[in-house]
């Protein structure tokens, strides 16, 4: 199920990338702090339309799916992009917590080390 919404969103398909979200879901990127949190379907298609609108070309590379605890899963990759207009090339490492229920992701949350998304998971456990 992950591994088809990388695909989904590699390929630009917007209705295959926002179906494996719950209509309550929230993804929370790392350029969140400028642009909010995604909520939803509907959210994660926004947020797709949005990330086409800065980058020219965006793709996820080399995604390591692990299963943390229940229905938690760390996501670790390579976000290749190239911005539009300047066409700056940057590769950026991700480390993705994951929370999938009834086959629907639930929260995306993404991480610049993977241990943030650990301490996360950890949190999270926890509460």
């Amino acid at each position: 199920m992950i591994e088809r919404g990388v695909e989904a969103f590699n390929s630009r398909d917007f209705d295959g990338w926002a179906a494996g979200f719950d209509s309550d879901a929230e993804l929370v990127p790392l350029r969140s702090a400028t642009e909010g949190t995604y909520r939803g379907a509907v959210g994660a298609r926004q947020f797709l339309t949005d990330t086409c609108a800065i980058f020219e070309a965006f793709r996820i590379e080399e995604p390591r799916v692990r299963r943390l605890e229940g229905d938690l899963f760390l996501v670790s990759c390579r976000a290749v992009m190239r911005s539009r207009g300047a066409g700056v090339e940057l590769t950026q490492p991700l480390e993705n917590l994951l929370e999938v229920r009834a086959g629907k992701l639930v929260s995306w949350i993404s991480y610049g080390s993977e241990e943030d998304a650990l301490t996360a998971a950890a949190e999270r456990g926890s509460a």
